[in-house]
């Protein structure tokens, strides 16, 4: 069983903690180079960063400085790699050139130039290793990968490229003053950290001509302004010395006068002078890499920015990624895309496999809720998309105008620390090794699987070198590795704790070699703790190279348990009585090495002396059942006796049936009346224990039948007129909200139904003020549908319930996309289209009739149950005073009739509150057919004497008195207690059973 060392704790924790230090540190050390005189130039550095600056004095040349062109060449004495830049004007009569050593060791350089001041300069440059750890080379690409340096023998490491802006916090434009501040740099890193990511964005546009201006109609500048680049310098330094990249958007948009049309024209004159000014200033500064704009379809040709890339590649002495959106001519370093984006896992392998060459980049920004697309769901999955199809690039975060923060920045996080030394140079796709999708490593000691919506994963390991560790995560919460122990070289399957999107690392990733096994634990105490429980305690083991990762369990020379290295402690299951077992436990490291197992020590359970006891009684699915769940495993014999059970009021016992699971057993009764307080009383029931323990005689639990839950409902509408154009509200909770059918010729009624076969809407006829009302004072609702779909191929979504205006406005609304669910819920916190929605996972909404129960509590809790599983959850906050109040409530489309959904609706329920699960699977149990309170006929939801009056003005009719709400002529909605289409006699024996009790 694998959990974390402290070690790897504090490795896959955002590294947030030391920024404040480290980037002092990295200040300071960028402040110390900037002395260099032309009268002594050797200088010390350390590999990559920081990066050495000299100066030399010109006070002779007359002309454009910035059009002067003085190089300098450096050349590493072990390997003759060189390194060719050009020197850049910085005021006054100072000229300056840089440098980063990319191999350690001696370095020599000399200057070229016709200016004979700047010419003919000599001297030496020491690269020591990088003390740093945090410090990684220039940013390049192996294949489809993202990759850098990241140690003095050049080996290589994969990176995620993940930019991330928030235009929220902080105004990503270069030239805003704040971002001359190095701490405004640290925030914006930390705050990219706490989300998982640690590359962020700015845009210079014409402030590169003048510090402040965005358009080149607000300045006459032709020259690069050094105030920019120093700004700019701040920030590339201050975000890699913590560890990040800055990702830099050198234009705009011609419509906004952000590009260089204005100032000489792209490629122009000022353009060449001011991209060779970037190449010779932050060409030498590792941690930056360059887009050329947005929009640029609109202002630039390809052939235009194929020129752009040659030109800097050709006065860039290091390497920097450069690309442009929706651009793939073979200068640019990435292949990017615009748009909104792929749809599928798929979309984002064939976009990688049409260049294997050249790694690849979504460089439209998918930020929070854009296009409606990018909400937390699809946000988390396509991050994970992209790593699991080989490493995509892209672009995330928040326009000032999106909804900010993120929900659920967890499941961010959890994505960025989970890929923390997992995304590995040899790593490739081989998704035939599972149902879902897989990377593995050349070598075979390492894999990465996902799988969405999984409650397990298939995983082919025949092929795996030996004996390897493995966990999981779950992608939606906090960042918590589940051991799974060691796994064996073979083809097996791992059963999830509950449904989820899951990831497994199979392999010791960024773990150190060991070869040393820890020490053996001693079992301190072995404790039978009842007739089925034995409880063990060992002492602690030890392994000081990789630490202890977990302990074995063997129960009888068999693994039963592998559990994390605390607490000292494991409690054995499920065992049986009076029958003696022998332990051992063993250690394994960080590395994976299991240590030599303990001594053996035995124990035997005690016997079972406790009877069995009852537990529950409900009578929720139908009015002839009952289940009892006893609190232990009964005999069949005595379980399925139905003399055993008595229930009063002369309710009979047809039938008892033992469930699987050993406790649980269900009777079959006569029929229950609803609201009635029973009693059923048990004996002789045995449990399975040796001596056969008996219940207690007599025992007895008082239970009710309620086939639906009605506390909080506030409309229902059960389908059963069989005719006409009105859908009735049969709550019986204050006045009805009765909906109109539009057109009859567009719907058919079906037993037990209303089918809606062509576009129409079932609607009310004003606002929905009994609706509206009940849940802006709760804060809560659940929305509760039974219905066949027509087909999965309607979206929109199409409208099933809805309490809205348009497409653009609502309180809530209940959707189909295709083969899920979606709801969109209105609360202060959210846009007025209810976004973010909740949606249930693809396959979830199908042709067959369908249970559905949407619940949002007041801390913001929401979930989705289809047929009685939670299949989607999360939160949203907020509350609901934001609400319109004239909304009206409709069934099968959008109030402006565009968002059409066809299919059949059995039965649509409202409340005011958030069901409990308990209550969901209770409105399962009833069926689309169950009743609403029976009984309850003058709105105020009790059956009362008032009700009494109430029925017998409706069984007299109305020809004797005009019939009373609730009652109408013809079919007596609330009345016809027995549900045969009159209402008669035995509807009145009926009441009195539930008004007095039979």
């Amino acid at each position: 069983m694998m959990s974390l060392t402290s070690k790897q704790v504090a490795r896959r924790q955002p590294r947030v903690c030391a920024w404040v230090a480290r980037i002092a540190a990295a200040l300071a050390a960028v402040s110390a180079i900037n002395g260099a005189t032309a009268g002594d130039l050797d200088q010390t550095g350390t590999l990559w960063a920081p990066y050495l600056e000299w100066s030399l004095d010109n006070p002779s040349f007359e002309g454009n400085p910035f059009d002067l062109v003085a190089t300098v060449t450096f050349e590493h004495q072990g390997t003759g790699e060189t390194r060719t830049t050009e020197m850049f004007y910085d005021n006054g009569t100072t000229w300056k050139f840089r440098f980063a050593g990319t191999r350690t060791g001696l370095w020599a350089f000399t200057t070229s130039s016709d200016d004979p001041e700047l010419d003919g300069h000599t001297g030496q440059v020491t690269i020591e290793p990088n003390p740093n750890p945090t410090i990684k080379g220039f940013l390049a690409s192996d294949g489809n990968k993202y990759v850098r340096r990241i140690n003095a023998a050049g080996d290589l490491e994969a990176y995620r490229l993940n930019v991330y802006m928030n235009a929220h916090n902080f105004d990503t434009f270069i030239a805003g003053e704040n971002y001359a501040d190095p701490v405004v740099a640290e925030a914006y890193l930390q705050e990219a950290g706490e989300l998982g990511f640690d590359c962020v964005f700015t845009y210079v546009v014409n402030s590169w001509f003048e510090f402040g201006t965005k358009a080149w109609n607000e300045h006459d500048s032709e020259d690069p302004d050094p105030q920019t680049f120093e700004t700019l310098e701040s920030m590339i330094t201050t975000i890699h010395g913590l560890g990040g990249r800055l990702q830099i958007w050198a234009w705009g948009d011609e419509a906004r006068r952000w590009t260089p049309i204005g100032v000489g024209g792209i490629n122009g004159i000022p353009d060449k002078r001011l991209q060779r000014y970037i190449a010779a200033r932050l060409g030498p500064i590792p941690g930056w890499s360059m887009g050329y704009g947005f929009d640029l379809q609109e202002w630039v040709t390809e052939e235009q920015v194929e020129e752009w890339a040659a030109y800097m590649h050709a006065h860039l002495g290091w390497q920097h990624l450069l690309w442009a959106r929706g651009r793939s001519n073979s200068e640019l370093d990435v292949v990017s895309y615009s748009g909104s984006g792929p749809n599928t896992y798929q979309d984002v392998v064939n976009a990688l496999e049409s260049d294997p060459s050249r790694p690849h980049l979504y460089e439209e920004r998918f930020t929070y809720m854009r296009w409606d697309k990018y909400d937390m769901e699809t946000t988390r999955r396509h991050q994970w998309w992209y790593a699991m199809a080989g490493g995509m690039g892209s672009w995330w975060g928040f326009f000032s105008f999106s909804p900010y923060p993120y929900p659920n920045p967890e499941q961010l996080l959890t994505c960025g620390m989970f890929w923390t030394d997992r995304f590995c140079m040899d790593m490739d796709r081989a998704n035939d090794l599972t149902d879902g999708y897989c990377l593995k490593a050349a070598d075979n000691t390492r894999y990465v699987f996902y799988k969405e919506d999984a409650t397990s994963i298939e995983m082919n390991l025949g092929g795996m070198n030996g004996l390897q560790p493995a966990m999981a995560v779950d992608t939606k919460t906090d960042y918590t590795e589940i051991p799974l122990g060691q796994l064996n070289p073979e083809a097996q399957t791992w059963t999830a704790p509950y449904s989820s999107d899951w990831a497994i690392a199979v392999g010791g990733f960024g773990l150190p070699p060991d070869e040393t096994p820890p020490t053996t634990p001693a079992i301190l105490d072995a404790v039978a703790a009842s007739e089925s429980r034995i409880d063990l305690t060992w002492t602690e083991a030890e392994d000081p190279d990789t630490g202890i990762s977990g302990y074995m369990i063997y129960r009888d020379d068999l693994l039963v348990a592998s559990v994390p290295p605390t607490p000292l402690s494991h409690s054995d299951t499920g065992l049986d009585e009076q029958t003696e077992y022998t332990y051992e436990v063993s250690a394994v490291n960080g590395g994976g090495l299991e240590g030599a197992r303990s001594d053996p020590v035995s124990v035997t359970t005690l016997a079972d002396t406790t009877p069995p006891t009852i537990v529950s009684v409900t009578a929720g699915g139908g009015p002839h059942v009952v289940t009892i769940v006893f609190s232990e495993p009964v005999t069949e014999a005595s379980a399925q006796a139905i003399e055993n059970y008595t229930i009063d009021y002369d309710v009979t016992v047809t039938n008892a049936a033992l469930e699987p699971d050993t406790i649980t057993v269900t009777l079959t009764t006569s029929t229950l009346a609803e609201g009635v307080i029973y009693t059923l009383t048990v004996n002789d029931v045995r449990d399975c224990s040796i001596a056969g323990n008996v219940i207690e005689p007599d025992s007895q639990v008082e239970f009710t039948f309620v086939s639906r839950v009605n506390d909080g409902l506030v409309v229902l509408y059960d389908f059963a007129e069989s005719e006409g154009t009105t859908v009735h509200d049969v709550s019986g909770v204050g006045t009805p909200l009765n909906l109109e059918l539009a057109d009859p010729g567009a719907a058919e009624w079906v037993e037990g139904g209303l089918s809606i076969t062509n576009s129409t809407i079932v609607q009310s006829a004003a606002a929905a003020t009994k609706i509206i009302d009940a849940c802006m004072a709760s804060n809560e609702i659940t929305i509760e549908a039974w219905i066949v779909p027509a087909n999965t191929s309607q979206t929109g979504p199409a409208r099933i319930v809805t309490l809205s205006a348009n497409t653009s406005v609502r309180n809530f609304t209940l959707g189909q996309s295709s083969t899920a669910y979606d709801v969109r819920l209105r609360t202060t916190e959210t846009s007025n289209n209810g976004i973010p929605s909740l949606t249930s996972p693809a396959g979830t909404a199908t042709t067959e009739l369908t249970h559905f129960v949407y619940t949002r509590g007041e801390t913001g809790q929401r979930t989705i149950y289809v047929d009685n599983a939670e299949c989607a959850s999360g939160s949203i906050g907020g509350d609901f005073s934001n609400w319109d109040t004239g909304y009206r409530f409709a069934l099968a489309n959008e109030l402006t009739l565009d968002r059409p959904w066809l299919g059949e609706f059995r039965l649509v329920a409202i409340y005011d509150r958030a069901l409990e699960p308990a209550e969901v699977a209770q409105n399962f149990d009833a069926g689309p057919d169950g009743p609403g309170l029976t009984g309850a006929l003058d709105g105020d939801g009790d059956v009362d004497i008032d009700d009494f009056n109430t029925f017998a003005d409706c069984l007299a009719g109305s020809d004797v008195f005009d019939p009373p709400p609730g009652c109408n002529p013809g079919d007596f909605i609330n009345a016809d207690l027995d549900g045969d289409g009159d209402v008669d006699l035995t509807d009145f024996a009926r009441f009195q059973e539930v008004f007095t009790g039979p």
